[in-house]
């Protein structure tokens, strides 16, 4: 992340592994140890997502419809037997480079914790649209609830809800509300049994815990994918190649070729890549080798992506800065300043928070009041050092 790494802090969100053989205790556990885990702590593990509530509900149902009792086994039983359902995800918890998060928990009032349920993912969509519930980048906080994954089937995932993360009710496409205890007891749930994803570090201490009885629960929901996610911000390896080969002029070519290059046909995030590259590789390696020519070459070249980058910046609708969250002032490091074009890692960094801009011309009044030496764009993914004098 270069030389705004510091500001940043990952959420420690560490790769969900299939489980193995060993830890089948771990994934299987039964009620008594559910209820010993919730006696023992009524907070979450600080290794493990928070419980997340709001002020107010979504909807502001505070009284939320009564099933007609005619009718509530039926649907409970069309619930279960569902293919598959979507269930509002939290924003704030979401890991926005692999795309999965952690159930919603919202705040229906006197201690009624409660998810957000869909039969299908236009519903929850529009729920999203019709409550202002935070969307990053465009990507729908909605996950899927699938009855062939068995651990992210209705049934486990109310159980944890129940017994781990203290959710009393689930809400179904905003027009019924359900008892969680009710509705286990509708479909005959009586012995509770919670099958829990290991992470890496979870699965390494199940192994070493492997005789312990009874084993220690992990306090938190099963991740689960975002429906159509996709990050556009990941540059395949192959493409890569591509960029780094367009670097360099080729016999024949011009370097204006080498602009409308990078002007039309590559993206600001891959002009963004090559100029990390450039700037941090291929140009320190040519001054270390003392190779003159080289150097001159690579700074020509790094004027020409920084323009490019700027005049891109330019066309984006949305651009962000970093700010204190005491002085809400731009955090300044290294005479620089950090410029985003995307919301979607909002949540990831420590002590400070995103600010969106008014364009390029802000960017250009902050460079001229603080007496700014460079504009990092990204920063996250990537750390395009742009100087000031390019920033026209």
């Amino acid at each position: 992340m270069g030389i705004f790494s510091k500001l940043f802090k990952k959420k420690e969100e560490e790769k969900i592994n299939e489980p193995q053989e060993e830890t089948k205790k771990e994934e299987e556990i039964q009620e008594n140890k559910i209820e010993e885990e919730n006696n023992s702590s009524n907070s979450e593990s600080d290794n493990a997502p928070k419980t997340e509530s709001i002020e107010e509900n979504p909807t502001d149902k505070e009284n939320a419809p009564a099933i007609e009792e005619e009718d509530a086994l039926t649907k409970a039983k069309k619930l279960v037997d569902a293919e598959e359902l979507f269930i509002l995800l939290s924003v704030s918890k979401a890991n926005m480079l692999e795309g999965f998060s952690f159930p919603y928990v919202g705040n229906m009032g006197e201690g009624k914790l409660t998810l957000y349920l869909f039969s299908t993912y236009e519903l929850a969509k529009q729920f999203v649209l019709g409550s202002d519930y935070e969307v990053l980048d465009g990507i729908y906080p909605i996950g899927k609830l699938d009855k062939k994954d068995q651990f992210s089937t209705l049934i486990n995932t109310l159980i944890i809800s129940k017994k781990i993360m203290n959710v009393s009710h689930f809400d179904i496409d905003g027009k019924a509300s359900y008892d969680i205890a009710e509705f286990l007891e509708m479909n005959d749930v009586k012995e509770y049994q919670v099958k829990i994803h290991l992470t890496n570090q979870e699965a390494e201490q199940a192994k070493a815990n492997n005789g312990q009885n009874p084993p220690q629960v992990p306090r938190r929901f099963n991740p689960l994918q975002i429906v159509d996610f996709v990050n556009k911000f990941i540059i395949p390896e192959e493409r890569r190649k591509v960029l780094l080969d367009s670097l360099f002029v080729k016999e024949g070519q011009k370097k204006e070729d080498c602009l409308k290059t990078y002007m039309e046909h590559q993206t600001l995030t891959e002009n963004c890549f090559m100029l990390t590259v450039l700037y941090f590789n291929y140009m320190p390696q040519a001054e270390k080798q003392n190779k003159e020519d080289d150097l001159k070459y690579f700074a020509e070249i790094r004027r020409i992506l920084s323009m490019v980058i700027w005049l891109k910046l330019k066309a984006e609708t949305k651009l962000y800065t970093l700010v204190d969250l005491q002085t809400k002032q731009p955090i300044i490091h290294n005479k620089s300043m950090c410029v985003l074009y995307t919301d979607r890692f909002k949540y990831i960094q420590g002590n400070c928070e995103y600010k969106e801009l008014a364009g390029c011309e802000e960017i250009k009044k902050y460079i001229a009041d603080l007496n700014l030496e460079a504009v990092v764009v990204d920063g996250i993914t990537s750390t395009a050092v742009i100087e000031a004098a390019n920033c026209i």
